[in-house]
């Protein structure tokens, strides 16, 4: 299993083994890419030129791929941020020293008089990229990931500071890490004082070389991805911690390779899910929305397992793969196409199946329904042919009222999706009808007048304002006809923002000669300014601000358009309308009675279930489904 693990100096690491043969480093290209910033090359930096000499770095996990002639490759497993920072602390250090010398000719001489520096000029070379200049070969002793450009980016770095084999500057490499670490560190070199001259003298920067040679780290190479991984799962990483996604995809890759398939095939496999969900926490959501939603079916379900936590997910994926890896890969890989689409519904195109549902998974997540991802999956994928599209208005509807009255609580969530599949799937539902009474068998739900009294006083646009304004524009839309909708949601083309906005009638900074300060003592302010009652849509908010309210109901814009509160746009402004004649001012009053007759209209058209409350003519309810 374990080939050698042995303390090396980073003189060593990156120069010969025992047998004077010479290390070579790569990356596999199904490593995740370069992710240490600033935080910790200041970490790095600061631990090894503020330590006395031989400062450990953690150890490296390598698989040993064999040696030649002349030289050794090792595939790194554990290590390469670490290797790859050092690689790009070396480079600075090389370019500062080189830029040092290039502007004084004395420092040149004494660089190649003074042996002891003159060896280490050459050894810092060498540290970084080998040259046979008879067979015209140059070598550069660590291979890069692919991943995000760091293998080109690497490249033109080092073609860059050796002026060697000059190549086009890769599309964005000011932008990604690789470029930001080499001009950090350089940064850092290159530090001057108040007069403008350069701190470091030629002899200091050596100095900071010669520490660098010195760190130690431990080396253990193995003899295949299957010894690398145990090996990796049990040393804690050093820098940017392991997520559940990296450790199950190399788990997958392990268990495969081992099972002769193409590891490269493997990985390329394993970027559409990345691809797919792209961000680290959506992955691990992933893995537990994918085990919740689908852990009826015997292939993937352990009994031992009801539910996917943080602190048991790994567990979950490793029984998972050691029983069927190749089919749980071409799972992930399946459902990762129709997860995206719920926690990216902008991004669905007009040729998927399910741009249909797209304005409806955009309302969801509106409402941070996330904890309903699992359940929204598995309908998805078992529900093709019907037309979910009440079940999903449903959904909506009912997080909209339970962010109100927060009820249930958030740590009971999880666990009512999770009973509702588990429900779906042990009496093999297949009809809508019935996932709609699975639905209200699980959800609590409160009657009308509560959800009213809750919602009068609750300062829903602080609590939340992504509810907010799923809320407020459901209350214009019910009075609207198909031809008179709006999207409430779309964004302006240039600066990619909201053109409508939620609008405080009562402006949150009022200024101190206005009416506002006189009519509302700052105690009824703080108590009403963020309620339902004070709040509205408009595409001016700019130009409405901080303004008395009768200018906020006549506003005009410049080309003399009515654009304010009482322009009769929008129905949620029924009350600036009526008051627009009047001498009546805006006042705590009228927020509370606004308030009222807004929660009431929500409460009788977004039924959720029959209950005690304020209900609309049976005529015009509005039945999100209508459950029976």
């Amino acid at each position: 299993m374990i080939k050698e693990a042995a303390q090396f100096s980073i003189n060593h690491v990156l120069g010969t083994d025992s047998t004077n043969k010479e290390l070579f480093y790569t990356i596999p290209p199904y490593q995740r890419e370069y992710t240490w910033g600033k935080e910790n090359w200041e970490n790095l930096y600061n631990d090894i030129f503020e330590s006395d000499k031989g400062y450990f770095l953690g150890s490296i996990i390598c698989i040993d791929e064999g040696s030649d002639n002349t030289k050794n490759l090792l595939q790194v497993i554990d290590g390469q941020q670490r290797l790859t920072t050092l690689s790009i602390l070396l480079a600075a250090l090389y370019s500062s020293i080189r830029n040092l010398i290039s502007t004084n000719q004395t420092l040149e001489l004494q660089l190649f008089k003074d042996n002891r520096l003159n060896i280490n000029w050459l050894k810092m070379q060498s540290m970084l990229r080998l040259e046979d200049y008879k067979q015209n070969i140059i070598e550069n002793r660590l291979t890069l990931s692919i991943q995000k450009n760091n293998q080109d980016d690497f490249v033109f770095l080092l073609d860059t500071i050796f002026n060697t084999n000059p190549v086009v500057k890769p599309k964005y490499y000011d932008v990604r890490s690789i470029s930001k670490a080499y001009n950090f560190f350089l940064e850092k070199f290159e530090e001057v004082d108040e007069r403008g001259q350069i701190i470091n003298s030629l002899h200091s920067l050596f100095e900071h070389f010669e520490k660098i040679c010195s760190a130690i780290v431990v080396r253990i190479s193995v003899d295949s991805m299957e010894s690398a991984f145990v090996l990796f799962e049990s040393i804690n990483n050093r820098g940017v911690p392991l997520t559940p996604i990296d450790l199950i995809k190399n788990m997958l890759i392990s268990n495969l390779v081992k099972n002769s398939q193409d590891a490269n095939n493997i990985n390329e496999r394993w970027q559409n899910i990345v691809r797919n969900v792209d961000s680290y926490d959506d992955q691990v959501r992933f893995l537990r929305h994918f085990y919740h939603a689908y852990k009826g079916n015997p292939a993937i379900g352990l009994a031992k397992y009801t539910k996917a936590i943080k602190t048991n997910i790994i567990r979950i994926y490793t029984t998972l793969i050691e029983k069927n890896s190749q089919y749980i890969l071409d799972q992930l890989v399946e459902k990762s196409k129709t997860y995206s689409a719920i926690i990216a519904p902008e991004k669905i195109e007009d040729n998927n199946d399910l741009s249909k549902y797209k304005e409806l998974l955009l309302n969801l997540k509106r409402v941070k329904s996330v904890p309903a991802n699992s359940l929204v999956l598995y309908l998805l994928t078992n529900f093709k042919q019907d037309d979910l599209s009440e079940i999903f208005d449903y959904l909506e509807t009912w997080f909209i009222r339970r962010h109100v009255t927060n009820t249930p609580t958030t740590n009971k969530l999880d666990q009512i999706f999770l009973e509702i599949i588990e429900q779906l799937q042990i009496k093999q539902i297949t009809n809508l009808q019935e996932v709609k009474v699975a639905l209200n068998d699980h959800f609590s739900k409160v009657n009308s007048k509560e959800f009213i009294d809750r919602l009068l006083e609750l300062p829903i646009y602080d609590e939340n304002s992504d509810a907010t304004r799923s809320l407020l524009v459901k209350l214009e839309k019910i009075e609207r006809t198909k031809e008179q909708q709006v999207d409430f949601w779309k964004k302006n083309s240039s600066s990619g923002k909201l053109e409508w906005t939620i609008e405080h009638v009562l402006p949150q900074n009022p200024k101190e000669e206005s009416h506002w300060k006189r009519d509302f003592t700052d105690d009824i302010k703080d108590q009403w300014l963020h309620t339902l009652g004070n709040l509205t849509l408009t595409c001016y908010n700019r130009e409405l601000s901080n303004a008395d309210f009768k200018l906020k109901c006549d506003a005009k814009n410049k080309e003399g358009m009515n654009i304010g509160l009482a322009s009769g746009v929008l129905m949620l402004n029924a009350e600036f309308l009526q008051m627009k004649n009047s001498e009546e001012n805006w006042n705590e009053h009228k927020i509370k009675e606004r308030g009222r007759r807004l929660a009431e209209k929500f409460a009788a058209f977004f039924v959720l279930a029959e209950d005690d409350g304020i209900k609309a003519p049976i005529e015009d309810r509005i039945y999100i489904p209508a459950i029976t």
